[in-house]
């Protein structure tokens, strides 16, 4: 199984538990596919039924039942992770708690590689009161956003971020960015 994730073929890497289940643990590059929608979403997520799948689920048979779904669909290539998500990690393998484990984990390259500086909420809601010159961006997805709001940011959603810093008026501004899911306080994403 690590060998087909690093390698360059195509591979499907489902995790057929329910939302809640995903979010408390699942591997890096596992796509959360819940048993109970699998029919509705498996065209989205896998549209060649020759793509070769692999299914994890608790260790209770679902990815078993979720295979015999998808056989019926007319996948062909079809693999189950024997033990579920706590034979992955008795194997010595990481889990990532978070539905938004990747956008985090982007967040904190963008920071280590870019050395993006960091600000804790408090000292940003005293720029803020102060007038500073600030832009605030929120790259979260709109349910994340309502969960805990950065103090009025733009949204900015995905590529639109891209787009909206190399706006004229952001080389005179301070940019930050409200914290990718799970983080704590706001982290920059660009300081002029």
């Amino acid at each position: 199984m690590q060998a087909a994730l690093r390698g360059t073929g195509e591979i499907a890497f489902l995790n057929v538990r329910e939302e809640g289940q995903f979010g408390e643990g699942h591997p890096f590059f596992a796509v959360n596919a819940p048993y109970s929608r699998l029919e509705l979403d498996i065209g989205a997520l896998v549209p060649r039924l020759a793509t070769p799948v692999v299914l994890l689920d608790e260790g209770d048979g679902l990815a078993v039942k979720a295979a015999q779904r998808l056989a019926a669909l007319g996948y062909s290539d079809l693999a189950a992770v024997e033990g579920g998500v706590a034979a992955w990690v008795a194997a010595g393998y990481e889990i990532y708690k978070s539905v938004n484990s990747r956008l985090k984990a982007f967040a904190e390259v963008v920071e280590h590689a870019f050395h993006t500086p960091a600000i804790e909420a408090a000292e940003l809601a005293r720029l803020k009161d102060e007038g500073a010159d600030l832009v605030i961006l929120d790259s979260r997805t709109p349910r994340n956003s309502r969960a805990s709001m950065c103090p009025a940011p733009s949204a900015a959603r995905g590529r639109n971020w891209w787009r909206s810093s190399t706006h004229s008026s952001a080389r005179r501004s301070n940019w930050w960015s409200s914290p990718a899911p799970g983080a704590r306080g706001a982290s920059s994403v660009r300081k002029a």
